[in-house]
């Protein structure tokens, strides 16, 4: 289901950061190739969303529907890290 390098390098350091998630997978669609968007969503234990939008970066879905803005698959993390509790991550 992951179809851009940028998702693949999430689900990597997600792993590898010990960050529980799944994956589930968004409406099918073409690529753009200039303009290549995620077609999952990464959802953590809390609800908390996190997709590839574009190259300018990755969305975070808050269950509440606010939405943040990440420019680096590293700062998502570290993010994700600092929000999750303890118990899941």
């Amino acid at each position: 289901m992951l179809e851009t390098e940028p998702e693949w390098r999430l689900d990597e350091d997600l792993l590898a950061a010990w960050v529980d998630f799944t994956i589930s997978p968004d409406r099918i669609a073409l690529l753009d190739p200039d303009n290549p968007k995620g077609r999952v969503w990464f959802v953590c234990k809390n609800n908390l969303c996190v997709r590839y939008t574009s190259p300018s970066g990755f969305e975070i879905r808050y269950p509440t529907g606010r939405v943040k803005y990440s420019p680096e698959v590293g700062k998502v993390v570290s993010f994700l890290k600092a929000i999750l509790p303890d118990n899941e991550s």
